[in-house]
């Protein structure tokens, strides 16, 4: 009898071994499948960042703003170098900004071409 036991006992903890193997690779699973979430969310706030930028930007430089006198138009030109300045600080984190996105996406399409081959 004790030997049945143990046979018993054997293939049981075979069982639970195979299970929590199971486990693991699907926990696995789970946060590579979480990561790639945090990928495309980034992404996707990323990409609205920079189309509010592109929209303020817009609106910056279709502006009509035109004075008549010389006090309103040094006003009005005093407040485009300010932006002008802030503009091209914005520009250059925009560009970081959109090779980053740029990356993301190529390993979110990577990702998803991958996970639609398996």
């Amino acid at each position: 009898m004790s030997k049945s036991c143990d046979l018993f006992t054997a293939a049981r903890l075979g069982e639970i071994d195979d299970q929590w193997n199971n486990l693991v690779d699907l926990a696995s699973l789970r946060k590579q499948r979480l990561n790639e979430a945090v990928d495309f969310y980034q992404f996707v706030d990323d990409a609205n960042d920079f189309d509010h930028w592109m929209g303020d930007t817009l609106r910056l430089v279709s502006s009509g703003d035109v004075d008549r006198d010389e006090a309103s138009a040094q006003s009005l030109l005093k407040k485009h170098r300010v932006s002008h300045s802030q503009q091209t600080s914005a520009m250059f984190n925009c560009s970081f900004s959109v090779c980053l996105c740029r990356s993301r996406l190529q390993a979110i399409v990577m990702t998803f071409r991958t996970s639609a081959r398996s």
